[in-house]
């Protein structure tokens, strides 16, 4: 028989304490980095036109593929993973499938990589949710990728987009790097049209480009066109042959695809350049604008 009241008192608490255990009840929630971190959630738009089939995989700057997806008939493909503030800039990368080429208006086996770039998580807000995985997008990514890994930072993710659209799309939305991240209206088919607004005038681009590529010699699809800007990007010169006809072909998709009015908004931009400056660690500022360093004007 127990005849301390203490000694009863603490084998009661030590009862208590060993049933918690069991049943979980003083589990820590917080200590569990699994159950408390909450997956972000958004989607991308492969396109040259449309990307259907391939395999995309999203990796992460400390993280490798922190998810990976199949994009549907409209080229579009959902993510969930856990993303931390150190994962940011995203690289998405897209390989196989088929795509859909304004220039021949037939679909064509995909044998190139389509890649993106995704500075911040703000980024993702700012594209509405839709991430766009593009010709213009890879070039951004393979010129980021051309910096050494300590210039690799969210600053100079958003220069390279900047700077991409600087030379080669300087009509579309605000200017900003970040309009490249942007989903384009999908053209899948011949009977696709595009609506006068940036998601049109984007996807009017794409098309321009890959009927530029159909004048080469020899003629290059919108994929390999894609390879070869991202590595010319990259060295910071793009071919003059494509840039001569870039806004004529884009302008000829709009006036086909779209409205007069969004033919009128392509002649009114300004001219693409052959020159892609590359993203610089100055004093820039980072997020939405894509403004940051002194590198990142032509």
């Amino acid at each position: 028989m127990i005849k301390s009241k203490k000694m009863r008192l603490t084998m009661f608490a030590a009862s208590i304490v060993a049933a918690g255990v069991l049943t979980g009840c003083f589990d820590d929630e917080s200590a569990d980095p699994v159950s408390s971190a909450s997956p972000t959630e958004f989607s991308a738009t492969a396109a040259y036109g449309a990307l259907v089939g391939a395999t995309c995989v999203v990796n992460g700057t400390v993280t490798a593929a922190l998810d990976s997806y199949t994009t549907d008939a409209d080229g579009v493909g959902a993510i969930s993973a856990t993303i931390g503030a150190a994962e940011y800039p995203l690289i998405i990368s897209c390989t196989g499938g088929n795509f859909y080429n304004e220039a021949t208006e037939a679909t064509e086996a995909n044998d190139e990589t389509l890649k993106s770039i995704v500075p911040t998580a703000g980024a993702l807000t700012d594209a509405g949710g839709n991430i766009a995985v593009t010709t213009l997008t890879s070039m951004a990514a393979a010129l980021y990728e051309s910096l050494p890994a300590a210039q690799r930072n969210s600053s100079t993710a958003n220069q390279a987009l900047t700077n991409v659209i600087k030379a080669l799309a300087p009509g579309l939305g605000n200017g900003d790097g970040l309009d490249l991240l942007r989903a384009p209206t999908v053209v899948k088919s011949s009977a696709s049209t595009v609506a006068n607004n940036d998601a049109g005038y984007y996807a009017s681009i794409l098309a321009g480009l890959a009927k530029a590529g159909a004048t080469l010699t020899p003629p290059l699809s919108p994929a390999k066109l894609a390879a070869k800007l991202a590595t010319e990007a990259a060295a910071g010169t793009l071919d003059a042959n494509v840039v001569s006809v870039l806004k004529a072909k884009t302008a000829e998709f709009a006036n086909d695809k779209g409205t007069a009015a969004l033919k009128t908004k392509v002649e009114a931009a300004p001219a693409p350049t052959t020159t892609v400056t590359k993203p610089t660690t100055g004093t820039g500022g980072t997020g939405g604008t894509g403004t940051g360093g002194n590198g990142s004007t032509l």
